[in-house]
C-alpha cells in the first residue's frame, strides 16, 4: 500500500468517523490517531532499513573492488 492509498483510507475512516455520534466518535478517534501514528511509524522504519541496505551495497561493492585490487597486486 502506497502513503496516498494509506492517507486516502485515513481521510475516508476520519470522515465516517465525523458522521457518527459524539459518543462513538469518542471512543474512535483515540483509535484513528494511533493508526496514524503507526503508519507514520512503519513508513521511518522501512525508510531507515531501505537507507541501511542501500548503505550496505555500497559497502560490499567497495570491498569486492578492495578484494579484486589486492588479487591483481599479488598475482
Amino acid at each position: 500500500m502506497t502513503d496516498d492509498t494509506a492517507n486516502a483510507r485515513l481521510a475516508e475512516l476520519e470522515s465516517r468517523i465525523a458522521a457518527m455520534s459524539e459518543e462513538r466518535q469518542a471512543e474512535l478517534r483515540p483509535v484513528l490517531e494511533e493508526t496514524r501514528q503507526r503508519h507514520d511509524l512503519i513508513r521511518q522504519c522501512s525508510d531507515a532499513a531501505r537507507s541501511a541496505l542501500a548503505d550496505w551495497r555500497i559497502a560490499m561493492k567497495y570491498r569486492i573492488f578492495d578484494l579484486e585490487a589486492r588479487l591483481r597486486e599479488a598475482g
